[in-house]
C-alpha cells in the first residue's frame, strides 16, 4: 500500500513537470519571435517598410543627380552662347567705333567744304623732264611733287552691289554699266538719261525716272585720274567701260553748237572734233557727234520719297 502511494506521488510529480515543460515550450516560441521582430506600432512600417523607403529615396537621389547634371550641361551651353554673343557685341562695337571715326572725318570734311571751295588732287605722283623722261619729283615743283589739293579717300570708290558705285570723294552715284546705252548725240543723251530707272541697265537701287541725269563737265572731270590712261580713271572704280568720249551736259559758252565732253583715254576735256573726227562727221559736236552716255545721280535721289 505504501509502495502504491509512493508511485502515485511520483507520477503526479512527473505529470506536473511535463505540464511545466509544455507550458515553458509554448511560451518560448512567441518570446523568441518578440526578440527578433519589434512589436508592430500603428504608423510604423517596420524594417521591410523602412528598407523600401530607403531604396525609394536612393532612386530619387539618382534621378535628382541626373537632373542636376542636365541643368549643368544647359548652363554650360548658355554660357558658351553668351560668350559668343559677347564676341559679336565686341565686334559690333569695334565696327561702330570705326564708323564713328569715319563719320568724324566726314564731318570735318563737310565743315571744311562749307567754308572753302577746295580742289581735289589730280592723282599724279610721277614727274618727267621736257623730253618726257621720268625723273625724281623732289623739288621739281611739278604736280607729282606738290600733289596739291584734297586727298582722295580710301577707298576712293564703293561698289553698291545694285548696279551703281559711289565716288567717296564727291558723293556722286554712277551707273556701273557705261556700255548700257549706245553712243548718241548730245540731245539724245540728255533725253535718254531721263528714262533710266531701277530694273534697267542691271539696276536694283530703287531709283525712279527723273533721278538720273547727264553729268556736268566738272563732275566728269572729278573722275579723271591723271596717273592713268586708257582709262584715265582710278583702277578701283568698279565700272564696265563703254567708250572714252563721254558727254557732259555743259554747253561751250563761246560756241553753243558744241558741248564739252571728257575723253577718258587721256583725261582731256574737249569741245571740238579732233582731226579724224572732223573728217568723219563734218558737223558740229552737238548735232552729230556720237558721245558716250554715262548717267549720274545724287546720293539721296533713289531714297527720296
Amino acid at each position: 500500500m505504501k509502495r502504491i502511494g509512493t508511485l502515485s506521488t511520483c507520477c503526479l510529480k512527473m505529470f506536473i513537470l511535463c505540464c511545466l515543460c509544455l507550458f515553458i515550450t509554448t511560451l518560448a516560441v512567441p518570446l523568441s519571435h518578440a526578440q527578433i521582430a519589434p512589436p508592430l506600432i500603428p504608423g510604423n512600417p517596420g524594417i521591410p517598410g523602412l528598407l523600401a523607403q530607403i531604396e525609394s529615396l536612393q532612386q530619387q537621389i539618382v534621378e535628382l543627380e541626373a537632373q542636376v547634371a542636365a541643368r549643368d550641361a544647359e548652363i554650360a551651353d548658355l554660357e558658351e552662347e553668351i560668350a559668343e554673343q559677347d564676341d559679336q557685341i565686341a565686334a559690333l562695337q569695334a565696327q561702330i567705333a570705326a564708323r564713328d571715326i569715319q563719320i568724324a572725318g566726314l564731318e570735318e570734311q563737310i565743315g571744311f567744304l562749307q567754308t572753302q571751295t577746295p580742289v581735289m588732287q589730280t592723282g599724279q605722283t610721277q614727274c618727267w623732264d621736257e623730253d618726257g623722261d621720268e625723273i625724281d619729283c623732289e623739288e621739281t615743283g611739278q604736280d607729282g611733287d606738290i600733289q596739291a589739293g584734297i586727298p582722295w579717300p580710301a577707298p576712293r570708290f564703293s561698289d553698291n552691289e545694285d548696279g551703281t558705285f559711289t565716288d567717296n570723294l564727291t558723293g556722286l552715284v554712277w551707273l556701273k554699266d557705261v556700255s548700257c546705252y549706245p553712243r548718241s548725240t548730245w540731245q539724245q543723251a540728255l533725253e535718254t538719261v531721263k528714262t533710266l530707272e531701277s530694273g534697267a541697265c542691271s539696276l536694283t537701287d530703287g531709283s525712279r525716272r527723273g533721278d538720273w541725269r547727264l553729268p556736268n563737265v566738272k563732275e566728269l572731270q572729278s573722275l579723271v585720274d591723271f596717273s592713268n590712261y586708257n582709262y584715265s580713271i582710278d583702277e578701283s572704280a568698279p565700272f564696265k567701260p563703254g567708250g572714252q568720249q563721254v558727254w557732259s551736259s555743259t554747253t561751250v559758252q563761246s560756241a553753243p553748237e558744241h558741248a564739252w565732253y571728257v575723253s577718258f583715254g587721256d583725261g582731256a576735256t574737249l569741245q571740238d572734233f579732233r582731226l579724224i573726227e572732223s573728217e568723219l562727221f563734218h558737223a558740229d559736236s552737238k548735232a552729230t557727234f556720237p558721245g558716250v552716255v554715262w548717267p549720274v545721280r545724287d546720293q539721296v535721289s533713289a531714297s527720296a520719297p
